[in-house]
């Protein structure tokens, strides 16, 4: 997925097993399990190789901004605004 923060930044990460993402009434909060670098376009790069995931303060988060959800795995995949689809593999990283 692919997350807008407040700043500016785009921050790229796998939402999988390990991932987690906090309910109501709890501050909302997320955790990727593995993060990816994201092109000031918005494009997915390499898997940060160093991290262990990444933990992101929904209040950090732009609401705006739209995210890649996973794709069904009996439907098409979602494009985002490149045209590629949005979703990833958290080993070889995004689809082509």
């Amino acid at each position: 997925m692919r997350v807008r923060l407040k700043t500016g930044g785009l921050l790229g990460g796998w939402y999988g097993a390990a991932s987690a993402a906090s309910a109501y009434p709890h501050p909302p909060d997320l955790y990727l399990q593995a993060q990816y670098y994201v092109g000031a376009d918005g494009e997915f790069g390499a898997l940060v190789e160093a991290g262990g995931g990444v933990y992101v303060r929904g209040k950090d988060i732009e609401p705006r901004d739209g995210v890649y959800q996973p794709t069904d795995p009996e439907g098409p995949p979602p494009t985002g605004p490149s045209g590629r689809s949005g979703t990833m593999d958290p080993e070889t990283g995004p689809a082509a």
